[in-house]
């Protein structure tokens, strides 16, 4: 599997990649509207089957671009469906076109699904290679209801394949996405701003280049927690934007913490617009050394992550009379979702009126988690910066919301 990206701006950031892979063979060629046909690299295409509506056509006119003519002069026109029993996972799916009928663009126009994914939009073979010319898709696609379906729709015309073929795909990338709440280094800042909770002094925030996990800054901390101030905390607020930011793809906020003091506590909260919280007592084991902490928001109180508003740190909660220091960096919301790629090509986008698209760019990802929603992840670039900078990563399923002037699911801006 090829999956390419080209941009002159940073890829979309992921906390990690992997492969994943399946021991689980299957693969199917269907020879649409045609009879049994082997092709010239030796695969079997099946007569037409698993098909809901139409009728075949056939043709002798020689087909460009393809040795295996018999395969795209034979065709299912004006059928809504094929249907495909296997065993849930990832798969190939080409789909093969000829325009073996109409010699001009715009008199067969059509869209395409597998399973809930629209692959092809407006879809106009005649536009794309002309008349008896193959034309080959390929797509990247999970089926987890022991079925494959491939649905069309017509704009125009009636719909029309040539030839399906269907392999199991056992090496699939998948990712899973991070937000950067605040790194310390003035790149990727989503806070608004900081304060202590009570307006006391119990807490000193000063940044800091000698000691730093990533970057070259991390955040120091000096407290003095005197008698009554055992609660006394210290937090950030997100961005008043982020209040309109979906943020439910991430399940988990996690950073980094580096303290001399053994045994030292952090008690972190997090809380959303609508009062919901999660919270955690986190206890560093590595004296002198940065260590990681992970809080589960599915664990830990009935956070909605969708609106978060706000993170607070206690240090040595419940205690008084103390005092010390510690360092924190690399604020992140993770995402335990898997995401693979729709498509092995390169979306085509549309331009919302009086907004400027520069060039085409990457993949889209859809949500291909056990728990996942059929959302989908895009890189777009928040357009109320007029200037275009500091490419972002959001999922939206309101971009309505999510864009100052409004902005189309599935285009990428930036600049």
């Amino acid at each position: 599997m090829n999956i390419t990206t080209s941009s002159d701006i940073d890829l979309p950031k992921f906390s990690a990649i992997s492969v994943v892979t399946s021991t689980t063979h299957y693969e199917k060629q269907i020879n649409c509207g045609g009879d049994t046909y082997t092709a010239q690299d030796g695969a079997v295409y099946l007569t037409d089957q698993g098909y809901i509506g139409g009728y075949s056509t056939f043709t002798s006119d020689p087909i460009e671009n393809t040795e295996d003519d018999i395969l795209y002069q034979s065709n299912r026109c004006d059928g809504t469906e094929y249907r495909f029993d296997l065993p849930d996972g990832f798969y190939n799916v080409k789909l093969r076109f000829a325009e073996t009928h109409f010699r001009q663009a715009n008199k067969r126009v059509f869209n395409l699904r597998l399973e809930s994914h629209e692959v092809l939009k407006d879809f106009d073979i005649h536009n794309e290679v002309g008349h008896d010319t193959a034309l080959n898709k390929e797509f990247i696609v999970k089926a987890s209801d022991s079925q494959l379906n491939i649905t069309a729709s017509s704009s125009i015309g009636e719909t029309i394949f040539s030839g399906i073929s269907i392999i199991s795909e056992h090496n699939i990338l998948s990712i899973s996405p991070y937000e950067t709440l605040e790194d310390f280094d003035g790149q990727d800042k989503r806070v608004d701003y900081w304060q202590n909770s009570d307006w006391s002094s119990t807490y000193t925030r000063t940044l800091d280049n000698s000691i730093y996990y990533d970057g070259s800054t991390s955040m120091k901390i000096d407290y003095n927690k005197l008698a009554g101030y055992a609660s006394s905390s210290f937090g950030l607020y997100l961005k008043n934007s982020f209040q309109y930011k979906n943020l439910s793809m991430f399940d988990k906020f996690a950073f980094r913490l580096y303290t001399d003091e053994p045994d030292f506590t952090i008690r972190v909260k997090i809380e959303d617009y609508t009062g919901g919280w999660s919270q955690k007592d986190f206890t560093s084991t590595n004296q002198g050394d940065w260590q990681r902490f992970v809080l589960d928001f599915s664990e830990h109180g009935n956070l909605n992550p969708r609106d978060i508003q706000g993170i607070t740190f206690i240090a040595a909660p419940g205690q008084e009379n103390i005092s010390g220091a510690f360092y924190i960096d690399g604020l992140t919301l993770i995402s335990s979702r898997a995401y693979a790629p729709l498509s092995t090509e390169t979306p085509q986008f549309t331009t919302p009126d009086e907004m400027e698209v520069y060039d085409d760019y990457s993949i889209n990802w859809s949500d291909e988690s056990n728990n996942g929603d059929g959302a989908v992840l895009y890189e777009v670039l928040e357009d109320t910066n007029p200037n275009f900078s500091n490419p972002k990563l959001y999922w939206t399923d309101t971009p309505n919301l999510d864009f100052s002037r409004g902005a189309d699911i599935g285009t990428y801006y930036y600049k």
